[in-house]
């Protein structure tokens, strides 16, 4: 008997699996209160989602972040009770772009927008032997991690467009989604990073075309797991100026947004301009008063007008290789064979530069100036 006690009370081995529910009694939480990246609007340590249409500038938009933080520049609007910018520390910006070159797109805009260059990361794939794999959330988020260890004064991670990172996951899988966002969500929190992903608007809506809330593209589990999510759209009285709004905002009171402009400096890049003061105006009511614009809803353009819109933009920066372009026009919610229709309008080109078919825009049917986001 005594025998069977001592073995009952031996410590269970090493290699013995808990299962069952983590259960922690709240009294042994300690209170914290959010920290923030751009006060109310971006928390350190949370998913933070920015939504909007093509051509918009939400590239530039986050850019503009990254080199903020890269330099310790205030955030728009961040001043200290005295009135002054409320600057910070530096920090470093990880960048993960499907959509832009890091040679002739992200290092000018950075640039244009005075980041130190030092100080932020762009994500090119994943090497595995002589291969360079797409980075995958669901595959390679590990890597991301490693690289925060690394680098413990990360500050940002941009995911633009969330969707091209997604693997071989279905985007509009609400359990699947929740599956992918769960451990970047855990990555955020545990080294105490703003994690902000970029994503396009759908055409009709979920639900209720009315709601900002149901227009980002894909599962409604993106604006779910997001803390904050941001709405970036055209002043409908005023089509150069943009507005970024809050779609979502579950942990700060400030309900404002920002209006800013694409503006070109100095030495002829393109920056974003921020306006002094914020705006009040809600985002279903901003998506309302365009909807009642000349020109929408049921005077609205054809689908084909508005391929041949986002194909435009989509080409302004240089070749793109057909199968992104496709991979990105299922994106946007056009259609393989409403894209066809589209290039032939738009007179587009292919090449093989590298042995890889890409498509370009035609000199002649190039426009002017066009600036995408």
């Amino acid at each position: 008997m005594t025998r069977m006690q001592d073995h009952n009370q031996m410590p269970a081995p090493r290699n013995t699996v808990r299962h069952g529910p983590e259960v922690i009694r709240l009294d042994t939480v300690a209170p914290t209160c959010v920290k923030w990246l751009w006060n109310q609007r971006i928390a350190l340590g949370k998913l933070t989602l920015i939504a909007g249409d093509p051509g918009l500038g939400k590239s530039f938009l986050t850019l503009d972040l990254a080199a903020r933080v890269s330099t310790g520049r205030a955030m728009p609007g961040d001043t200290w009770d005295n009135g002054q910018p409320m600057d910070r520390f530096p920090g470093t910006a990880i960048l993960l772009s499907a959509e832009d070159d890091p040679a002739d797109t992200i290092r000018p805009r950075l640039e244009a927008a005075g980041a130190d260059l030092r100080r932020v990361a762009f994500v090119a794939g994943v090497r595995t032997g002589d291969a360079l794999k797409s980075f995958s959330l669901r595959e390679h988020l590990k890597f991301l991690r490693s690289m925060c260890k690394a680098e413990p004064e990360t500050r940002l991670i941009v995911i633009d467009p969330i969707s091209a990172y997604l693997g071989d996951e279905e985007g509009h899988s609400n359990t699947k989604v929740r599956n992918l966002l769960a451990p970047l969500a855990q990555l955020a929190q545990e080294f105490n990073i703003a994690v902000v992903a970029v994503t396009h608007l759908n055409k009709a809506g979920q639900g209720n075309a009315q709601s900002a809330i149901y227009r980002a593209m894909g599962s409604l589990a993106f604006t779910a797991a997001a803390r904050t999510v941001h709405l970036i759209t055209r002043d409908p009285e005023d089509p150069e100026r943009r507005l970024m709004v809050p779609i979502k905002n579950n942990l700060g009171q400030d309900r404002t947004g920002f209006g800013f402009t694409l503006a070109l400096t100095d030495e002829g890049d393109t920056a974003v301009h921020w306006e002094d003061h914020p705006t009040d105006e809600s985002a279903d009511a901003l998506l309302d008063r365009l909807s009642r614009r000349p020109g929408s809803d049921a005077a609205s353009p054809s689908k084909l007008d508005e391929a041949v819109g986002w194909l435009r933009e989509r080409l302004s920066n240089g070749p793109v290789t057909s199968h992104t372009l496709y991979d990105d026009a299922l994106a946007a919610g056009i259609s393989q064979k409403t894209l066809n229709r589209a290039r032939a309008a738009v007179q587009v080109k292919t090449i093989k530069p590298d042995g890889v078919w890409s498509v370009t825009l035609d000199r002649d049917d190039e426009p002017a100036l066009n600036f995408t986001g």
